[in-house]
């Protein structure tokens, strides 16, 4: 009997470890990438640092600029990506503040890939993504695209792998997506166009105002495909740009290596005139590069704060 009761209680003990190791797998959001400057504001104002692995410890707001792009692992398994001109907030963590369970989408576009845990892994800390259009609950492996233009009230959804079952909150009609399919509901801006209008039904329950699409397919890869150009091409432009950088910093550097004296810069025997003190000096670019022969001369057009550098005057 104690060796039946041990064998029990060990079995509960290994379950409750594989448990507890799955859910300490999961953790704060952690920064994989970025591109550009993409802004990160967590709620106590303070801005994030962005570097590689850094972890997003409290509830925070995300905004892109043009060409901005930020890639998070949500939870050591789901990938986020952010793409330019983008809102978003993370108001609260669950499991006493490592998970995100719900992501406000504001506008702009992202991608979200819920990889598969693993069968020991716990099937909980499933993320809600939440916008004017729906609350989505993403709770099986799935890759997919939400686009959403909040000015011209429209959201799309792209789903490259998986399936996606799709509720526009009591919107009488659902779907459910699956790889190669897309689906867009366009909605009514409310009338200070803050917002979408809805009919608000019993219950509290509400229905977006406006008309689904029917379900289409469209060409994954030629989508990816396009999506990874766009990114290549950022890339390039950044090493561009980089190596315009460098190349005026090398001409700059060319020319001021062409002056014998620094500060100001100048040639053999030139002369620079200063004013000091309400009164006007005059140096001359000596052989040795350095500044020598310092003396005073009456306030002429030349004696200024900065020096100006010209021909001698002797």
């Amino acid at each position: 009997m104690k060796s039946k009761s041990w064998e029990k209680m060990s079995k509960i003990f290994v379950g409750l470890l594989l448990l507890l190791a799955s859910v300490c797998s999961y953790g704060f959001p952690e920064i994989i990438s970025w591109q550009n400057s993409p802004l990160v504001v967590f709620d106590n104002k303070a801005q994030a640092v962005l570097s590689k692995k850094g972890l997003l410890k409290r509830p925070f707001a995300l905004v892109t600029a043009s060409r901005d792009e930020l890639q998070l692992s949500v939870n050591h398994f789901d990938r986020l990506t952010v793409y330019e001109k983008s809102k978003l907030q993370v108001l609260d963590f669950a499991n006493d503040g490592e998970i995100i369970a719900d992501l406000y989408l504001l506008n702009g576009k992202i991608r979200y890939t819920k990889n598969f845990r693993g069968k020991d892994k716990v099937s909980g800390f499933d993320i809600t993504v939440k916008s004017a259009f729906f609350d989505l609950k993403v709770s099986k492996p799935v890759d997919f695209f939400i686009e959403l233009n909040m000015n011209e009230a429209w959201v799309e959804i792209k789903v490259i792998k998986g399936s996606l079952p799709l509720e526009f909150f009591a919107y009488e009609k659902k779907v459910t997506l699956v790889e190669g399919q897309k689906a867009r509901f366009q909605g009514e801006r409310s009338a200070d166009k803050t917002g979408i209008q809805y009919d608000f039904l019993l219950g509290g329950r509400k229905v977006p105002k406006g008309q689904l699409s029917e379900v289409s397919d469209f060409d994954t890869a030629a989508y990816l495909k396009a999506d990874e150009a766009v990114r290549l091409k950022e890339i390039q432009r950044k090493k561009e740009s980089e190596a315009k950088r460098l190349e005026k910093i090398r001409k700059q550097k060319e020319y001021e290596d062409s002056f014998l004296c620094k500060n100001p810069f100048a040639h053999k025997d030139q002369c620079a005139w200063y004013l000091e003190d309400k009164k006007c000096f005059r140096k001359r670019c000596n052989a040795s590069g350095s500044w020598g022969d310092i003396i005073e001369r009456p306030v002429t057009a030349n004696c200024k704060p900065q020096p100006v550098v010209a021909p001698c005057d002797y």
